[in-house]
């Protein structure tokens, strides 16, 4: 039955429960709880299979009337059904016997040796937790190692890996990093086969395979930027304009990463507890616990004004779309009990037209190469932006000694980019030989 004003008007919940479902037909449904409150929510199906089962957040009745829950539900619908599946069936090209390698015998030609391809599968599937999308992923390296299957793994030299690994990289396009995460894969599996007393790993000096060019390429890649003031502009006119079907999330994200420049995992990771004194804007601070930081050391992240309205229209997004709220301010779409995963953002950027292959590629870790360059370019000191994007200080005994955190420049110099930003946004030109900013 088709859900009215009338019927959710008159919706009880039983004795002895804390919420109910109203069910509208096709997997959308209005979540009642005992307080009040009414969320819709969709489920809808990923891919095949019950890990693929999806529930998303449609918004809170009656602000999201019926009419605009089951227009948004549609939309969720159309979309999901456009994409292709992102787990493909195992690839046919593995031998049945290698698939189920964990139940037979670890032989080849008799001698009691596994292998390479046992000990490929048994790898991929020794972790009992290991999720379907992970495991897909070492399956399709290990079909790329298919010449090395049927080999004694303790038979296996050096010639035959880099000729694997040069095959996969000889496909082109951006096999760069295939074949490297390939030469990592089998130095995952020669070590694997400790379990069986094989000390053997000719992929061991994997990283050799690969030239000093070619692993400057890939990082220039990873860490692609934009420093040219009006592109930067435009593309954080275009972040805050974009309004994903999913929720602000995304874009919340990469506006508030583009004015404090943390690190994604960081920021991607980030309690409400750990943010102190929002009311005050001389004292806004975020504490980054030392165990969250590449250093592991404590970070204090000073917030401009503009980061700080950024948090107060993400908590409000929080505490009405996540059933009792979420201690992450990011939280994953599906579930409030875990954190947007901080990669997500990549796909945001390459839809908004900046990815990798595009004219203008900006990456979410090159937003911190753009602060440092345009703050740098702007006269600003590069020490005090070093300590904003809390890297150490290359003089180790300088680093030692020097335990000044120079919070008041810092906080200076991330409001003076924040209000930066504001600028480039509305066309400012800014004279990179006037030296610092007022």
């Amino acid at each position: 039955m088709k859900l009215t004003d009338d019927i959710i008007a008159s919706a009880t919940i039983e004795p002895g429960k804390t919420s109910r479902a109203l069910q509208d037909g096709g997997r959308l449904f209005l979540r009642v709880t005992a307080d009040g409150a009414k969320q819709w929510r969709l489920k809808w199906q990923a891919f095949p299979g019950p890990k693929g089962e999806r529930m998303t957040v449609l918004g809170v009745y009656p602000a999201v009337s019926i009419e605009a829950a089951r227009a948004a539900a549609a939309r969720v619908r159309t979309v999901a059904a456009a994409k292709a599946a992102p787990l493909a069936p195992v690839p046919a090209s593995i031998p049945a016997a290698v698939r189920q390698a964990v139940s037979a015998p670890p032989l080849s030609n008799g001698n009691g040796v596994p292998t390479f391809g046992f000990v490929a599968e048994h790898w991929a599937t020794f972790d009992q937790q290991i999720t379907e999308r992970a495991l897909y992923r070492k399956r399709l390296h290990i079909e790329k190692f298919a010449p090395l299957h049927d080999i004694p793994i303790n038979e296996v030299n050096v010639e035959q890996c880099i000729a694997v690994h040069d095959a996969i990289r000889a496909a082109g396009g951006d096999h760069l990093h295939t074949a490297m995460r390939a030469g990592l894969y089998m130095s995952c599996i020669f070590k694997h086969a400790l379990r069986w007393g094989i000390v053997h790993n000719p992929a061991e000096d994997r990283k050799a395979w690969v030239g000093r060019t070619d692993k400057k390429a890939l990082a220039a890649r990873r860490q692609a930027h934009i420093t040219d003031p009006h592109i930067f502009g435009l593309l954080m006119e275009r972040v805050d304009l974009w309004e994903s079907p999913h929720g602000p999330t995304s874009s919340a994200f990469i506006r508030f990463i583009a004015r404090a420049p943390v690190r994604a995992s960081e920021l991607a990771g980030a309690k409400w507890a750990e943010f102190h004194d929002l009311t005050d804007p001389d004292k806004a601070l975020w504490i980054i616990p030392a165990e969250r930081m590449k250093q592991r050391q404590r970070h204090d992240v000073p917030l401009s004004p503009q980061v700080v309205a950024i948090l107060t229209a993400q908590r409000a997004y929080v505490d009405s779309h996540y059933p009792g709220g979420s201690e992450y301010v990011f939280p994953n779409r599906d579930s409030g009990r875990r954190h947007i995963d901080g990669d997500n953002q990549r796909r945001t950027l390459a839809f908004l037209g900046y990815g990798p292959r595009d004219a203008n590629p900006q990456s979410v870790h090159g937003l911190r190469h753009t602060f440092l360059t345009m703050a740098a370019e702007a006269g600003q000191s590069v020490e005090i932006a070093d300590r904003c994007l809390a890297h150490s200080d290359a003089n180790k005994v300088r680093a030692r000694y020097n335990m000044s955190v120079q919070l008041a420049q810092r906080r200076a110099l991330l409001l003076w980019w924040s209000d930066e930003i504001e600028r480039l946004k509305a066309g400012y030109t800014p004279s990179r030989a006037a030296g610092a900013a007022a």
